[in-house]
């Protein structure tokens, strides 16, 4: 007697098109944190266009106490921009534009301006491997470069995070 071969079952995979969530917050795609990079960028643009204006048209020695001055007031921005404001809200300039945030992955706030300062010099390791460190967010489940990584911290997307502290207001004004 012959038995008939068992009919097999089709497995499906089901390819979630969700990305991944921080305490109910997005993290941030790389093309936005890219985006606030280019932003913040564009704040020092006036300084390198004035410096090249300047130094290809005069050659008097005068002009360079006043590039000295200049210069010495563009670092101050960025210092304040990267380190200070970051540091403090979480947020550069740029990275408020696009309403992203860096955040500690365990608290969940901002990482205060000593490991600001201390994840720009770990950017190093993003650029030591040839990039890869900077690209790493395109297929890590947190989106980290190897600076995150390394330093603890995540960017998030604020949009869903001011969803998720406003909340429990509305829910208490509510009741």
């Amino acid at each position: 007697m012959v038995t008939p071969p068992r009919p097999t079952r089709r497995r499906t995979t089901i390819i979630t098109t969700q990305p991944p969530t921080y305490a109910g917050g997005d993290y941030a795609v790389w093309g936005r944190r890219v985006a606030a990079y280019i932003i913040d960028l564009a704040f020092l643009a006036p300084y390198y266009v004035l410096y090249w204006t300047v130094t290809t048209t005069h050659s008097d020695s005068s002009i360079g106490y006043m590039l000295f001055l200049f210069q010495a007031a563009t670092f101050v921005f960025a210092v304040v921009n990267q380190i200070v404001l970051q540091g403090r809200t979480g947020a550069s300039l740029g990275k408020m534009a696009l309403r992203i945030k860096v955040l500690d992955e365990d608290t969940g706030r901002p990482i205060g301006m000593l490991r600001t300062f201390l994840r720009g010099l770990m950017h190093f390791l993003d650029t030591i491997s040839i990039g890869v460190g900077y690209l790493w967010p395109l297929w890590d489940r947190r989106r980290q470069t190897f600076a995150d990584k390394v330093m603890g911290t995540v960017v998030i997307h604020r949009a869903t995070l001011a969803a998720q502290i406003s909340a429990p207001f509305t829910a208490q004004s509510e009741a």
